[in-house]
């Protein structure tokens, strides 16, 4: 990138950077006076569907502040409160969002993804004592009001249905109808402050029992805030929205940043990226709409790559996150829009990216990026009871701990902090991402491999857990554990292995439909499933899973070097180093530069390093 900053100026900008700048004390604060700033700007343009001629509804900062006011005035005279929990199954979409900032105003916003089995969902609803339930109208076709009805129905704690725009029907409040009388210009309870709780994010698993984080208003919007400083603070700037909001890159990250900093939103149809033509039409409708940068996760860009049909782009920064960006997907960008994907590493806990690849700088493919400004970001060992032992030097591989105004207040369940917050670490209250990784020496950080079990498959964590379980209900299995298996396009996929019974046979079909019938979500439905005669197990007779992440990848690798490997004549293998880091070793007559080029374009993808060992013959 010629003539503009070096790292050592960014790196510069980014430790200079300072908290009492956070744009509000609140979310709703931040909007709040971004309405004062800019009251006749649009703030909000709301797609219905992904056709180019659709009729969008859109918003002014003015009026989506006084929307929001009125429906936390509302709430208020239903009786509920500050600190109460609402549990939030809209879709995305103007109505839906001003619910969402509303609940955040007056107590606790609890987004859910609605696809969980209903049952979960009231589990998470008792857990954490929700008083109502956000969805939009009877009318919608997203389904959410039928679901908010049925829960309010088998969960005692719900005792109001709040309905975002649209026909309520008997039993449910429209927050945002009109009223004969003006609606009072503020907000009439106690306003929020930093250290207040403004959501709860279920994490940990979209199949199995999740964590519920507690984010306060200081976490979202340093979260926020941090990412518009790596990329840019400019108001002029038109950012879509296609992440959900129960996702904090969607919840906090894209929504929260764009309004908190003046720019525009165009929310991307209520289903985002399952509308049936939004993939193919969203560069018209980027340059429709004077898109100017992008956020969301590397199997969206891939697929967006699969639609361009040439012509440029409005949009001048793209920026990746919730699971590894293959290097192959970065330099694709690269080369048709002179500019890269810019990846960031974060998580749920961390309110966003903890480390970022900064727009101001050419993306490094495959790297999380440089610390982001208010987090501290360190590569440590930690000792078998997870207390810190050392920081790790350049190069070296540990866990990756994270502190900083960003990092969440800890779990609804206390007792599940122990394993999260390191021990004996100095400083600051720090965190264990459970990833292990290792910062080069320009301060870049390269996530290599994972000291938890999640399958993060497109960004989506899948909890292993409930795969197991219902696998070890078949009577043909004896034994079972779930991994993730690398895919060029989401990430992982989730994949079994097996110990059967005695005289049983492997039939993969017939025990992915019987988990496919059992499991809350049919993501976690396992891929493959592949039989041993024994699961691999420590001195401890606990399943070792690097083992099985290595077998796995093994099977990803196979399946994607077939033909180039037969023709000729190349072996591979993949290997896995004492921290379960996963790399593909080719070895046989050492292959020219076309060859090499090949491979690694096949192998890029799927994010292993490669090795190559030449063997006479």
């Amino acid at each position: 990138m010629a003539g503009g900053p070096t790292l050592e100026e960014v790196s510069a900008s980014f430790a200079a950077a300072q908290l009492r700048d956070l744009p509000g004390v609140s979310i709703y604060d931040a909007i709040r006076r971004q309405a004062e700033r800019f009251p006749q700007k649009l703030a909000v343009i709301d797609l219905p569907d992904a056709q180019l001629d659709t009729v969008a509804a859109t918003i002014t900062y003015q009026a989506l502040h006084a929307a929001i006011v009125q429906a936390a005035n509302r709430m208020l005279a239903l009786g509920l409160g500050a600190g109460d929990r609402i549990l939030y199954v809209a879709p995305n979409g103007l109505a839906g969002l001003t619910g969402f900032w509303a609940a955040q105003l007056l107590g606790v916003v609890v987004p859910v993804n609605p696809f969980l089995d209903p049952a979960m969902i009231g589990d998470i609803a008792r857990a954490t004592g929700a008083r109502a339930i956000m969805s939009a109208g009877r009318e919608g076709a997203d389904g959410s009001f039928d679901l908010a009805r049925s829960l309010v129905s088998i969960v005692p704690g719900l005792e109001y249905h709040l309905v975002l725009g649209g026909d309520a029907g008997e039993g449910a409040v429209d927050l945002l109808a009109g009223s004969e009388s003006p609606s009072a210009s503020s907000y009439l309870g106690r306003p929020p402050g930093l250290d207040d709780i403004a959501a709860y994010f279920p994490t940990g698993g979209t199949t199995g029992a999740p964590k519920i984080a507690r984010l306060s208003h200081r976490n979202l919007l340093t979260g926020a805030f941090s990412s518009a400083v790596a990329s840019t603070l400019d108001p002029a700037q038109v950012v879509p929205l296609g992440l959900p909001m129960f996702h904090v890159g969607g919840g906090g990250i894209a929504s929260t940043r764009t309004l908190m900093l003046g720019q525009t939103m165009v929310i991307l149809t209520p289903a985002a990226f399952r509308t049936p033509g939004l993939a193919e039409n969203f560069w018209a409708l980027a340059d429709k709409y004077a898109f100017t940068q992008f956020i969301s996760v590397p199997t969206v860009f891939a697929d967006l790559l699969a639609t361009y049909r040439g012509g440029g782009t409005t949009i001048r920064h793209f920026i990746a996150g919730a699971s590894k960006l293959p290097a192959s997907l970065c330099k694709s960008y690269e080369n048709l829009f002179g500019s890269g994907i810019h990846e960031g590493y974060g998580m749920t806990e961390t309110s966003g990216f903890c480390c970022v690849n900064p727009s101001a700088l050419p993306a490094r493919p495959g790297s999380g990026g440089i610390t982001s400004p208010f987090y501290d970001v360190r590569v440590v060992l930690l000792d078998a009871q997870g207390r810190f032992a050392r920081e790790c030097e350049a190069g070296e591989t540990g866990n990756i701990a994270i502190s900083g105004p960003g990092v969440f207040e800890g779990y609804l369940d206390a007792s599940q902090d122990a394993g999260k917050f390191i021990a004996g670490m100095p400083g600051s209250r720090w965190i264990d991402s459970g990833d292990l990784g290792r910062f080069d020496a320009d301060g870049y950080l390269w996530v290599t491999g994972r000291d938890k079990d999640l399958i993060i498959r497109g960004g989506h964590n899948i909890d292993p857990a409930p795969i197991e379980e219902t696998l070890l209900d078949h009577p043909d299995i004896v034994d079972a554990a779930a991994v993730g298996m690398p895919d060029a396009r989401v990430g992982e996929m989730p994949v079994a292995f097996v110990q059967l019974a005695a005289g049983a046979q492997l039939d993969e079909a017939a025990l992915k439909a019987f988990c496919q019938q059992r499991l809350p979500e049919r993501a976690g439905t396992p891929v493959r499933i592949f039989a041993l005669d024994a699961l691999p197990r420590t001195a401890m007779r606990k399943i070792f899973k690097p083992e099985l992440r290595r077998l796995a990848a093994q099977a990803a690798v196979t399946a994607t070097l077939q033909d180039i490997a037969s023709a000729r004549n190349l072996v591979w293998r993949v290997l896995s180093d004492d921290r379960g880091c996963l790399a593909v070793e080719i070895s046989g007559a050492l292959p020219g530069p076309d060859a090499r080029a090949r491979i690694e374009d096949r192998l890029g993808p799927l994010n292993l390093k490669i090795t190559y060992r030449e063997t006479c013959s």
